[in-house]
This record gives structure tokens, sequence and C-alpha cells, in this order.
């Protein structure tokens, strides 16, 4: 398309969209842009290939005259110049239920309401090839875990309130439901493909009377089970294993990182336990209890850190629990070149969803409907030798968000092998900081992604790890011709942030 000057100088105003505050170090160095079109109803979405560059997805909802949506894809390179372009018709009934990533293709989950059609669009990272994989599945199931193989997809949900775990073949559209999950007592937590050894890793709870344990199955990818074990929770002492998460590292081994709880039914939790599945007996290798890290409380003044150490004391003198718990999000481990990770948990506590009058600024709590927001605490780094012994722990405060769901808002990048750093970002400001061997080597920085025309912090911007240096920031940005009788332009912008 021919660009016109006025269209011109409007691309060059989106490079304005990022100011450095006098005290951050970061640099703008690289941006893609792309014309948001008026007449369509377009959403913008990334996906970061570490270290690799980020896919741009632009879903473009059903004109009339057509009868289905059209995505395109941007495949970027780490300096975010374009590398393919590919894309793909998308039947208008489908929606995205779920995505999955693995090296070489990215996947999406898509389902047809109230229906058993499924579909499963499979995308290259190598050369943007698109390809399908569609059926009908034989009962209607609700879907809440999805994770590819090779060539065969696993779902993993619920029907009658019972688990329910299916295979679906891309070679021949099959579908295959391996025996020992429809068990009302169970209920599927996570998913894992362990492409080292081909096989399916499924983390489960259950609960049988007041017994809450957690079971491990490892199935082959033909669906037959290998092992399963069980790792029973120890109810005198109230430690519940309430979550886990499989991770197969490079150097590291075999690792199920999860939770432990006072309350089977609570998902506030007191601290982490680990592993190492190498090992098939059924004995939890560490647990980590937040109330015995020295540094747990470091996002704290000192005084109050003090306040808090003298309080879970006095509890412990006393026989009593000390209460120190929360929601925690863990993420699957960094490794480390020693066989050693890194471990990131953030740290969340419930907070009642409230209304608020505008008019008055009157807080009013909603009687008979009240919900539930998480609210953000803080960050937990952990780095942990080969054994799951904790080598040194620190946290990072986390300026009051407050965030509804289970998605990670935290950004690592490993800078090097002992430095990371720690970002997020909220309201139009990123937030920073880098931790060396347990140690902050500044104050947090504050880096304000301001709107071109109001030069105040844009509300509306994401952030992603882009490299081990780097930070992916997008969203779009409404550019106000000064040319008479001239229309606005909206464009959808990525930054490659470095500090």
């Amino acid at each position: 398309m021919k660009k016109t000057s006025t269209q011109f100088c409007l691309y060059a105003l989106v490079w304005c969209l990022l100011s450095l505050s006098a005290t951050a170090q970061f640099k703008e160095m690289a941006s893609f842009e792309l014309v948001k079109d008026p007449s369509k109803y377009q959403d913008f979405s990334l996906i970061p290939i570490l270290d690799k560059g980020a896919i741009v997805i632009v879903e473009n909802e059903h004109e009339l005259g057509r009868k289905n949506d059209f995505w395109e894809f941007y495949a970027l390179d780490t300096l975010l110049q374009t590398q393919w372009k590919a894309n793909a018709e998308v039947d208008r009934f489908l929606e995205t239920k779920a995505t999955f990533k693995n090296d070489h293709y990215l996947f999406w989950l898509l389902t047809e309401a109230r229906s058993k059609n499924i579909a499963v669009l499979r995308l290259s990272l190598y050369d943007g090839e698109v390809e399908w994989f569609k059926a009908e599945m034989p009962n209607m199931m609700d879907i809440s875990g999805f994770v590819v193989l090779d060539n065969k997809a696993f779902l993993a949900g619920s029907d009658n309130d019972k688990p329910v775990l299916v295979s679906f073949s891309f070679f021949d559209k099959s579908f295959a439901y391996p025996s020992g999950f429809y068990d009302k007592h169970l209920s599927i937590h996570s998913l894992a493909a362990d492409v080292q050894e081909n096989e399916l890793v499924v983390v489960l709870q259950e609960n049988r009377g007041r017994d809450c344990n957690l079971v491990v199955k490892r199935l082959n990818y033909d669906n037959k089970l290998i092992d399963t074990q069980t790792f029973k929770s120890n109810s005198v002492e109230r430690d519940y294993y309430v979550s886990g998460l499989y991770s197969h590292l490079s150097k590291g081994g075999k690792w199920l990182i999860g939770t432990i709880s006072n309350n089977y039914k609570n998902q506030e939790v007191k601290g982490i336990f680990l592993k190492n599945m190498s090992d098939k007996s059924e004995h939890i290798d560490r647990l980590i209890s937040y109330d015995a890290l020295p540094n747990f409380f470091n996002f704290m003044s000192p005084k109050r850190q003090e306040r808090i150490m003298e309080r879970i004391e006095a509890r412990k003198e006393k026989g009593k629990k000390t209460g120190i718990d929360y929601y925690t999000l863990l993420h699957s481990p960094i490794p480390q070149a020693n066989g050693g990770f890194w471990l990131i948990a953030e740290m969340y506590y419930y907070s009642p969803k409230y209304n608020v009058n505008d008019g008055n600024m009157i807080l009013t709590k909603k009687i008979g409907s009240t919900t539930l927001d998480y609210r953000f605490s803080h960050v937990l780094i952990m780095e942990l030798d080969s054994t799951g012994k904790v080598l040194w722990e620190n946290s990072m405060k986390v300026d009051d968000i407050v965030t509804v769901g289970s998605n990670e808002i935290i950004q690592i990048a490993k800078r090097s092998a002992n430095e990371l750093g720690v970002a997020y970002i909220d309201e139009g400001r990123l937030y920073f900081q880098r931790i060396k061997d347990g140690k902050y080597l500044e104050q947090k920085v504050i880096f304000e992604i301001l709107d071109e025309t109001t030069q105040r912090p844009r509300n509306n911007v994401k952030m992603k790890t882009l490299t081990n240096t780097s930070y992916a920031v997008w969203g779009e940005q409404t550019l106000f011709s000064k040319q008479p009788n001239t229309a606005s332009t909206t464009l959808f912008y990525v930054k490659k942030l470095v500090y």
C-alpha cells in the first residue's frame, strides 16, 4: 500500500510512545507496527518464542458476505523484523479454548459451543505452514487442559463431575480414552508433555474422605499406563499436597513441584514441596515452608519484618500454626547449567470485590454476591541445587495489582548464569529489578510507557520476556492527525526494550 506523507508522519509518531524516565536505564531497540483497519473488528495478540522472536496474531472477525473469520500471522525475529507471513481461515463458530507451544509448532485448540466439534490449528514456527485437524468427539466434555505430543493432542477435562482424559490423533482423527481416570474421587490438576521420554504425565488430586493425595500417572504415546505414584498427605501434621507441576529439565532431571496447605479444601498454601521423579519412591524429597525462609518477607520494611518474625516465633513456641499462607502461582523451573534451577512463585491473597460509587467515592461491598479477586502481594525467587536444596531466596514487592484468574504476571529474563531480571507491568508502568546470587543490584526501576497524546502512562500495555536481556511490550495507540478532515489512525505496536 502506498504511503502518503500524512501516513508517514503518523507512523513516525509511534516512536514517541515510550518515554524513558531520568532514573530508568531501558532503551527501545526495535519496533514493529501494523495499521488497524477501521472497517473491521480486529484482535491483536503476541506469543513470544524465547530467544527466537515472537509470533503476532491478528484475528479478523467475519464481515458481511464472508462466512468465516480470517487470521493473520507475522513471525518476528529478536530484532522485530518480519521473517514470514501466513494466514488461516477459521470457522466463525469456533472459539479458541487453549494454546500450546513446543520447539517446532504453535497449536490452537478450538471448540464449538454446545457441540462435539473440535479443531486443532497447527502453525509451523519455521515457515508458517498451517494445518488443520478437525473431528467430532464421541462425547461432550468441559475441557480444562491441552497439550500435544508428536502427532497427538491430549485433552483433559470433566464429564458429569468426573475427570476425563482424551487423546486425539492427527493422523487418522481418532479418539481414545485412557482408562483409570473416570473416578469421582479424582480431578486432573495438570498435564505435561515429556518430549524427551515421549510420554504424557498427568497430575491428579485424589480426595477420599479426609485423605487428600497427589497422584502422578505416566502414559506412553499409545495411551498405555507406564506407572503410577501416589504421594499421601500427612493429615496429622496437616500437610496436604494441593497442586503439582511436572518438569523435565535438560540437565536437572525430572521434578514434581507443587504446593502444600493446612487444609485440602483451601487454595491458600503454606509452602512448596519438591520431588525428584527419577526416584520411584513415594516419598517427598523436600518441604519448604514459607515461615522458615529467612528472606521471605524481604519485601517488607525492616520494622514490619521484625514484628512478623516475632509473631511467628511466638506461635511456634506455643505449638500453633503460624498462619503464613498465600495463594501461590508457581512458574516452570528455569534450569541452570550445574543441574540446579531457579524457581519463581507469585504470592497472592484473597480480597473481596467492591463496587465503587464514582459520585461520592464510597466503597460498597456487594451483599449476597461477593466475589473474590486475587490481590498480588509479592514474588518469591529461589535458586535450588540439583537435589532441591535452597541455595538462596529473596522476595520483591508487587505494588497492589488486583487480578482475576491465574495468568503469570511476573516476567523473568535470565541475564547470565547467576543473574536474572524480574519485571512486571501495571497501568503503563514497567517495574524491574536485577538480582544476582540472591542479592538485588539496585532499587526497583520504573519505566513509564506513555500515551503519545496525553503523555500519561497507558493502561492497556502487555509485556513478555523476548530474550534473556530484553522484553517485548505491545498494545494499541490512536494517533490523531493535525490535518483538518483527516481521520485518526490506530496502530498495533510491538517494542523491544533492553535494560
